[in-house]
């Protein structure tokens, strides 16, 4: 087992004062996401532990440096497992995530989408995203990226745009031209 996800997971125990068992490591998106419950945490990729905070409010726990990628207001941030203010880190990203599932109770399982279509349904099944607040962290560029790494090639360009409405809570199949470039360019760059 990788042993920074082991490490990931005992902090994250620590951090929350959950029982072992209440946490979850799923495998996602050239990594694993780390649960609580039906709350996502953070991911472990690449050896490295990430905590998804939610907020654009400025935190001095977390720094540009440790920055991974900006989805709207949900940010990844990289945790050095050593440092004194990794438990912080943690509770702040958890309590972040609390407050945007509360703030957001249209929160969908993927399953019951209507809009979107059985292959899209499939990948996203297969990377363990299971519903709108899942697509709303990773963003949907990771996502289509990360589909097209499973099966070798990108897939629909439609599913690009349907994961980017999803995220922006736009439960339909419309979408600007402006927007579809955008999104192309920084998907298949």
């Amino acid at each position: 087992m990788n042993i920074i996800l082991v490490k990931a997971m005992k902090l994250v125990i620590a951090a929350l004062n959950v029982d072992k068992n209440e946490i979850k490591a799923v495998s996602c998106v050239g990594g694993f996401s780390l649960r609580l419950k039906d709350t996502m945490i953070g991911l472990v990729k690449n050896e490295t532990f990430f905590v998804i905070y939610h907020s654009s409010n400025e935190s001095d726990l977390f720094t540009d440096s440790q920055r991974l990628f900006n989805n709207d207001n949900s940010l990844l941030y990289a945790v050095d497992i050593e440092d004194a203010k990794a438990k912080d880190m943690i509770v702040a990203a958890y309590n972040s995530s609390l407050q945007l599932q509360n703030a957001n109770a249209k929160t969908q399982d993927v399953r019951n989408l209507q809009f979107i279509d059985d292959e899209l349904r499939y990948y996203l099944k297969e990377l363990n995203i299971q519903n709108t607040n899942d697509i709303k962290a990773l963003g949907a560029i990771a996502i289509y990226q990360a589909i097209k790494n499973k099966r070798g090639s990108f897939s629909s360009i439609e599913h690009l745009y349907a994961l980017d409405n999803i995220s922006h809570d736009e439960f339909s199949s419309f979408i600007t031209k402006e927007r579809r470039v955008a999104l192309s360019t920084l998907a298949l760059s």
